[in-house]
């Protein structure tokens, strides 16, 4: 696993011989820092053609009701632009309203995005299931 990039709140790590991307939160963050960390991943993975998505939020706090807005209306419909993408897993939040946030965007989850998704609370249980949803596309 190599670090692609780092800032105050998340770092991005490849596992190159999977594509796999690892988003690391590793503390609060919103407005242009929540934004401008998740364009960072969509950039990575673009850049490099990743199958896999693991989201450790184990660390994230909660977000704030602005960014998932933007969240569901100006990131999720660039997901299509990622047409390798097969699997996204989220390792899910110490914190409850980061956990109940992010369930509450899943379940608005358009049903036709082009790749399957899962929670984990942990790490470890999130590389398992990216492992074998990959082996199985």
């Amino acid at each position: 696993m190599n670090t692609i990039h780092t800032s105050d709140c998340l770092a991005i790590h490849l596992h190159p011989l999977l594509r796999v991307v690892e988003v690391e939160w590793l503390d609060f963050a919103s407005g242009e820092n929540f934004r401008s960390g998740v364009r960072e991943v969509l950039r990575q993975c673009q850049e490099h053609a990743v199958l896999g998505w693991i989201c450790n939020n184990l660390h994230m706090r909660a977000i704030r009701a602005a960014d998932l807005a933007w969240y569901e209306t100006e990131l999720a419909p660039q997901f299509r632009t990622l047409p390798t993408l097969c699997c996204v897993v989220l390792v899910e939040s110490d914190d409850a309203m980061n956990r109940m946030a992010l369930a509450d965007l899943a379940r608005r989850r358009p049903a036709n995005l082009p790749f399957s998704q899962a929670t984990c609370a942990t790490v470890v249980a999130a590389r398992t299931w990216v492992r074998t949803a990959l082996a199985a596309a």
